[in-house]
C-alpha cells in the first residue's frame, strides 16, 4: 500500500456511504424487572443492559422494547445501522452512576465503504446525544455509557466526518514555521483523544495533516505541518480538526517558509560518527576493524555496532546515511534535502549531538577493560566460569562497561528523540514524503541503535538474586547471632532483534508513533498493511538498501544469562534491617532483639555492577515465648492436692521456668520436666484455707538470653486455685426408726451452691436433703449422711445419726446433793438454795456419754421465787455433742412449795418441787420431747441439805 493512500485511510477517515434496511420484525418488550440499589443486568433481542449497584435509589420496573429504527429520524450527518432500535423505560429515568448499555450490530447492515470501527450509539432523548463509544468488531458489539432513559440505537457518520461546532476553538496565531505550537484552545468533549489538523489548500485535492496535541492545560495545541505541496516556500491553507469522526469548521492558516539548512544531515551523520567512535573506543574496536571484518566474524556483542556502522558511512554501501547526505546516493534525490534539513535544523539535533559527543570524547578510566574483538570477556561462559567460579569482578566490570557506554550516549537520548518526532510529525503525515520520512526514521533508528547497543548484548541488569540464612526464625530466648550464608546475583543482557529495534526507533519518537498507531488501531488496518506502511515509513526502499550493502541480514539474538555469581557483603553488596525485631551486629551477622518481624535486605552497592541494583530480602522472625497452665481454674477441698500441667513453647531454654510460692495459703513445687517442654507443678490445698481468698498460682520463664536479655514483659501462665467447704446442719441427730429429719448444708468458696445428699442407711432426697431413718437400726446403730459438691466432687462434710438407742434419764439434786438420784448415777436437775430458783439441767445421752448442761437461772430481783405454771427458757452451755444448742431446752412449768428462810438454828425448811422439761429443737419446734421431775427437800438450820421422800425418774429421748 502506498503511503498516501495510507495516510488518507489512517488520518482522514473512511468517507462512509449512507445505507440502512428496515427491520420488520414485531416488537419485541422484555418483561418488567425490578432492578433496585443493588443493580442487576437484563438482556432483550441484541441489547443488554448493566446496571452497576448504586446506581438506582429505590427499586423500579425496567423494560427494554425492540422498536423498528425508522421509527427514529437519523440525526444530521449519521445513517443508522440495521432496522431495530431499543426504548428504554421507564422514559427518562435518570441513574445516579452511569449504566453501560451494549448492542449488537450485524456486520452486513453496514452501508458500502463503512468502517465498523466508526460505529456510535445515538441516545435519543430531549436532544441526540452521541455518548463515546466502544466497537467490539470480534463480538459485533458496540457499548457505550448512558445516564438516564430513552431510545438508543447503532449509527454511523455518513461522511468523512461529522461537522460539529467548535465554540472553544481560538487559535493563538494565524501563521507560522512547520514545527512551531500553536494553542488552538478547547475541543468539544465528544471529541475522541486521536486529534490531527487537516490542511487543505484551496481548489487543490492534495491534502496534509498535521499532529494535534492535548497540553496540560487541556487546550489543543498544533504543530505546523509541512504544506501540503511539500514546498519548503509553505504558503497558505485551510486547517480543520478532526478525531476521525467529527470535525470543527475550518480555519484560514499561512505555513511560513523554511530556513534554507545545506549539509544540516551531513552534519548530523558527522556527530552520528563521533557517538560511535566514543562506543568502538569502549568496546575496543574501532571503525575500519568494524568495516572490514565480515559479521559472521565479529563477536556477538560488536554485530550491532557494526551494523550502525555500515549504515551509517560504509564505503561500500551506496545509500549509507553519509551517501544519501552527500547526495551521492540514488536515493539523494528523493530524500527531499532541500525540505528535511530545514526542519532538522530548526529541531537544535545537531548541536544536541555535538554535546552528546563531547561527553563521549571522555577519557576512559585507566583501569577500563579492553572488550575488542578477540577479548572473549563479557560473555556468559567467561563470566560464569572463570578460574574460581563464577567471576563477580569480571560481571562487576561488564555491567559498568555497558553503563559508562550508554551514559556516554544517553544524556541527550531523550532530547533528541524529542527533536526526531517533530522532524517525523511534520514530514511523516504529508503524502509523497515517504523517503525523507524514512530517512529522518532511519537517523531515529540510529539513535536507537546506539543507545541500545550496549544494553543488548552486554550485561545490563540483574533479573534474578537468590540468598540464604542461617536462622530466619527465632524463639524468643534462643541467643544469637546468626549470618547471612549466601547472596547470589544474576545479570541478563536484553539481546538484539534487527526489526525491533527499527520499529522501536520510531515507537520512541513520540509523536508520529502515537499517531500512527492510534488511528491504525481505529481503523482496523489488516496487519500486512501495518506492517507494509512501517517498513515505508521507517525504512522504506532507502533503509532496506542501506541494510542489504551493509551485508547484514536479518538478525536476532536471544537475552543471554550472566552467572549467578556471589555478590556478599561488604565487597559488592550493603546489608540493613528493616524493622526492630532484629539488628545487624556487623556487615552479616545479626541479632535477635524482640518478638516480632523484621526484614534483612541485601542490596548491591550502588557504585559496582553500574549502578544496577540487585535486592533480596529474607524475613526474619522472633516467635513469643509462651507459658500455658492446665487446668487455669480449680476448686479444691482442704488439704487436696492439684497436679497442674505446664507447656512451655517456643522457648529455647524450656526448663527456666520457676514457680512464685510467696503469698500462698497452699504449698507449690517447683516444676518438673515430663519431657522436653512440658512439666509438672504439684499443688497442695491448706488444711483451713479462707474461701473468700483464693490462691493465684503463678508459672515464670526466668532466660535472659536472645530477646529476653532486656525484656521488661513477664512471660507467665496463672492458674486460680478456690478453697471449698461444705457444713451439714443440724451437726448430729439421734432418729428412731422411720423418723425423717431435714439437713442442709451451707457452701463456702464455691461458686456453685449446689450439693448431692447421699446416706449410708435410710434413704436421703439427693436434691433437698430430706432424710428418712431406716425402719430398723442398721448395724452399728448409725447412718452417715454426706452432702458433696456439685462443682467438685472432691468436695463434702458427713455427719453422724444415731439411729434408735436415744433414751436419757433425769434426777433433782440441791445444792449438789443428790435429792432424787437414778441407778444409772444420772447427773439430773438442780435448785439452788438462794431463793428457791431452778438452778441448772444436766442431760446425758446414754449411749455417748456425752452431756448438755445448763447454768443457773440467776434470780430476779423482788420475787420471792418461780410462779407456779411460769414457763420459760434456760440459759445453759453445750456441754456435749447431742445435735442441740442451748436455745433447744426449754421448760413449760414449775411446781414448789415457798421456801422458809430463817436465821434461826435449827429452823428445818421443807417442801418439794416438781416440773416438766420440755426440749425441742429451733429448727423443727414442733417435734419436742419433754420429761417430768418431782422432788422433796427439807433445809436444816445449819444450810446442809438433805433428800426426802422418794426419787421419781422419767426418761426422755435426746434430739428433735
Amino acid at each position: 500500500m502506498a503511503f498516501r493512500r495510507l495516510a488518507s485511510v489512517l488520518l482522514a477517515g473512511i468517507i462512509l456511504v449512507s445505507g440502512c434496511s428496515g427491520d420488520t420484525r414485531p416488537a419485541l418488550t422484555g418483561p418488567d424487572t425490578g432492578l433496585g440499589p443493588d443493580g442487576g443486568s437484563m438482556t432483550v433481542g441484541g441489547l443488554e443492559l448493566k446496571v452497576p449497584a448504586g446506581a438506582l435509589t429505590k427499586s423500579e420496573d425496567i423494560t427494554i422494547e425492540r422498536i423498528p429504527a425508522d421509527s427514529l429520524t437519523a440525526p444530521d450527518g449519521f445513517q443508522l445501522v440495521g432496522g431495530t432500535a431499543y426504548r428504554l423505560g421507564p422514559e427518562g429515568l435518570t441513574f445516579q452512576k452511569s449504566v453501560t448499555v451494549t448492542i449488537s450490530y450485524d456486520p452486513a447492515d453496514l452501508p458500502p465503504d463503512a468502517k465498523a470501527s466508526r460505529l456510535r450509539m445515538l441516545h435519543f432523548g430531549s436532544q441526540l446525544e452521541t455518548p463515546a463509544s466502544t466497537v467490539d468488531e470480534a463480538a459485533g458489539t458496540v457499548q457505550a455509557q448512558v445516564d438516564h432513559f430513552s431510545a438508543v440505537v447503532v449509527g454511523v457518520p455518513s461522511g468523512p466526518y461529522q461537522a460539529v461546532a467548535c465554540p472553544g476553538l481560538s487559535p493563538a496565531a494565524t501563521h507560522g514555521q512547520p514545527l512551531d505550537r500553536v494553542e488552538l484552545g478547547q475541543l468539544p468533549s465528544d471529541f475522541q483523544p486521536l486529534l490531527a489538523a487537516l490542511a487543505e489548500v484551496d481548489g487543490d485535492t492534495v491534502t496534509s495533516f498535521g499532529r494535534v496535541d492535548v497540553n496540560d492545560q487541556g487546550n489543543a495545541e498544533l504543530l505546523v505541518p509541512v504544506h501540503p505541496s511539500t514546498s519548503p516556500q509553505g504558503g497558505p491553507v485551510q486547517l480543520s480538526i478532526t478525531d476521525g469522526t467529527f470535525a470543527c469548521a475550518s480555519f484560514g492558516f499561512q505555513i511560513d517558509p523554511l530556513d534554507p539548512a545545506p549539509g544540516e544531515l551531513k552534519a548530523i551523520a558527522d556527530e552520528l560518527q563521533g557517538i560511535l567512535d566514543a562506543q568502538e573506543a569502549v568496546l575496543g574496536t574501532s571503525r575500519e576493524e568494524l568495516l572490514a571484518t565480515p559479521a559472521a566474524d565479529l563477536p556477538q556483542v560488536l554485530i550491532p555496532i557494526a551494523l550502525a556502522q555500515g549504515a551509517l558511512n560504509d564505503p561500500d554501501n551506496d545509500s549509507s546515511l553519509v551517501a544519501i547526505a552527500d547526495g551521492t546516493s540514488p536515493a539523494s534525490e528523493a530524500a527531499r534535502l532541500d525540505l528535511l534539513e530545514p526542519l532538522l535544523a530548526r529541531t537544535g539535533l545537531r548541536s544536541s549531538l555535538a554535546a552528546s559527543v563531547s561527553a563521549s570524547g571522555a577519557a576512559a578510566p585507566a583501569a577500563r577493560m579492553s572488550l575488542g574483538p578477540g577479548a572473549g570477556l563479557c560473555t556468559p561462559d567467561a563470566i560464569n566460569n572463570g578460574p574460581a567460579g563464577p567471576d563477580t569482578g569480571l560481571l562487576d566490570a561488564c555491567m559498568q562497561e555497558a553503563a559508562d557506554a550508554a551514559f556516554q550516549v544517553n544524556g541527550a537520548t531523550g532530547e533528541l528523540y524529542g527533536d526526531m518526532s517533530q522532524v517525523l510529525g511534520a514530514v511523516g503525515l504529508v503524502p509523497g514524503l515517504g523517503t525523507p520520512a524514512g530517512v529522518a526514521g532511519f537517523v531515529v533508528w540510529l539513535l536507537q541503535n546506539s543507545n541500545s547497543r550496549t544494553a543488548a548484548l552486554l550485561p545490563s541488569s540483574f533479573v534474578q538474586t537468590s540468598g540464604e540464612v542461617g536462622r530466619p526464625t527465632f524463639k524468643e530466648d534462643e541467643p544469637g547471632p546468626d549470618r547471612l550464608d549466601l547472596f547470589n546475583a544474576t545479570a541478563s543482557n536484553v539481546g538484539y532483534d534487527l526489526g525491533k529495534e527499527l520499529l522501536s526507533g520510531l515507537l520512541q519518537s513520540s509523536g508520529v508513533a502515537s499517531t500512527l498507531d492510534g488511528f491504525m488501531d481505529a481503523e482496523q488496518v489488516a496487519g500486512s498493511e501495518v506492517n507494509s506502511a512501517l517498513s515505508y515509513v521507517l525504512t522504506g526502499p532507502v533503509a532496506d538498501g542501506i541494510l542489504e550493502n551493509a551485508g547484514v541480514d536479518a538478525l536476532d539474538l536471544k537475552p543471554e544469562l550472566f552467572g549467578p555469581v556471589l555478590v556478599m557483603p561488604q565487597t559488592w553488596s550493603t546489608a540493613k534491617i528493616v524493622g526492630d525485631a532484629f539488628t545487624l551486629r556487623d556487615s552479616i551477622h545479626y541479632d535477635p532483639e524482640k518478638v516480632g518481624t523484621a526484614t534483612l535486605v541485601l542490596r548491591t552497592n550502588s557504585d559496582r555492577f553500574g549502578g544496577q541494583q540487585a535486592t533480596w530480602q529474607s524475613e526474619l522472625t522472633v516467635k513469643r515465648l509462651q507459658v500455658t497452665i492446665s487446668p487455669t481454674e480449680v476448686f479444691l477441698a482442704p488439704g487436696t492436692q492439684q497436679e497442674f500441667q505446664v507447656e512451655v513453647t517456643d522457648a529455647f531454654y524450656p526448663e527456666q521456668i520457676r514457680t512464685d510460692t510467696a503469698g500462698l495459703q497452699g504449698t507449690a513445687g517447683q516444676p518438673v520436666s515430663t519431657s522436653e517442654n512440658v512439666f509438672t507443678v504439684t499443688y497442695t490445698a491448706p488444711a483451713n484455707p479462707d474461701p473468700s481468698q483464693p490462691d493465684l498460682l503463678t508459672v515464670r520463664d526466668t532466660a535472659k538470653t536472645g530477646a529476653r536479655k532486656n525484656a521488661t514483659e513477664p512471660r507467665v501462665a496463672t492458674a486460680t486455685i478456690r478453697f471449698g467447704q461444705i457444713r451439714i446442719s443440724p451437726g448430729t441427730a439421734c432418729l428412731d426408726p422411720g423418723d425423717t429429719l431435714q439437713f442442709s448444708a451451707d457452701v463456702e468458696g464455691l461458686t456453685d451452691p449446689t450439693v448431692t445428699w447421699s446416706a449410708s442407711a435410710g434413704s436421703i432426697d439427693p436434691q433437698t436433703g430430706l432424710y428418712v431413718a431406716p425402719s430398723s437400726a442398721p448395724a452399728g446403730g448409725t447412718a452417715v449422711i454426706t452432702a458433696r459438691s456439685v462443682q467438685n466432687s472432691d468436695i463434702k462434710d458427713q455427719v453422724t445419726v444415731n439411729i434408735g438407742g436415744c433414751d436419757c434419764s433425769w434426777s433433782v439434786q440441791l445444792e449438789g446433793s443428790p435429792l432424787i438420784h437414778s441407778d444409772s448415777s444420772d447427773t439430773g436437775l438442780f435448785v439452788v438454795n438462794g431463793g428457791g430458783y431452778l438452778g441448772s439441767i444436766t442431760l446425758d445421752d446414754t449411749q455417748s456419754g456425752q452431756t448438755l448442761g445448763i447454768s443457773a437461772v440467776p434470780p430476779v430481783a423482788g420475787e420471792p421465787g418461780i410462779p407456779i405454771g411460769t414457763t420459760g427458757s434456760l440459759q445453759g452451755t453445750v456441754i456435749g455433742n447431742l445435735g442441740l444448742s442451748a436455745q433447744d431446752l426449754n421448760y413449760t412449768s414449775v411446781d414448789y412449795l415457798p421456801l422458809v428462810l430463817s436465821d434461826n438454828d435449827g429452823q428445818t425448811v421443807a417442801g418439794s418441787i416438781s416440773g416438766t422439761v420440755m426440749i425441742s429443737s429451733v429448727a423443727d419446734p414442733g417435734n419436742p420431747r419433754s420429761g417430768s421431775f418431782s422432788a422433796s427437800f427439807r433445809i436444816v438450820s445449819d444450810g446442809s441439805p438433805q433428800s426426802t421422800g422418794d426419787q421419781t425418774i422419767y426418761s426422755c429421748k435426746v434430739g428433735s
